[in-house]
């Protein structure tokens, strides 16, 4: 059962929203962000409430890992930046085949490294390769803006 959907304009801010609709949430509801506008805080507070959410990983979110061989000081404590190591995600993408799906079921997304959550990696198809890039090029074309490459190509959802 759906208890919202909404469709709005396309000048409407999707991050906005997402904030203001965060505040509804409540215990086992799903939330879905289709285009990857989101804060990662918004994820944090969805979690807090007991519910799950789906979105898009924006292109610019870097995606850690636990590291399992940490650097140590001469005294044995731990170095800081030894705890997480960054996930290349195009080099994963590179080993997928067409279509394929991988699961990294333990990542953390952000700077700080403070969102614990589960990550989709979907290498896309020849067929959705070439629609997207004629997708991307009318956009381009209209918008008068060049997308990285990087950009075109990932397709990446996050979990919880």
């Amino acid at each position: 059962m759906f208890l919202q959907v909404d469709v709005g304009p396309g000048k409407n801010s999707d991050g906005l929203y997402g904030i203001q609709r965060t505040k509804t949430v409540e215990e086992k509801n799903l939330c879905i962000r289709d285009l990857g506008y989101f804060s990662l805080g918004d994820f944090k507070e969805i979690e807090e409430r007991g519910a799950f959410y789906v979105s898009r990983l924006k292109v610019n979110v870097r995606v850690y890992e636990k590291n399992e061989n940490m650097e140590r000081f001469k005294d044995g404590k731990v170095k800081k930046q030894s705890v997480y190591k960054e996930i290349d995600i195009e080099a994963i993408m590179d080993r997928l085949e067409p279509g394929e799906i991988i699961e990294l079921p333990e990542v953390y997304l952000g700077r700080d490294k403070k969102l614990r959550t589960r990550l989709l990696i979907y290498k896309l198809t020849e067929e959705q390769t070439q629609k997207r890039l004629m997708m991307r090029t009318q956009q381009e074309k209209k918008k008068g803006i060049t997308y990285k490459e990087r950009t075109k190509f990932l397709k990446i959802l996050i979990t919880y």
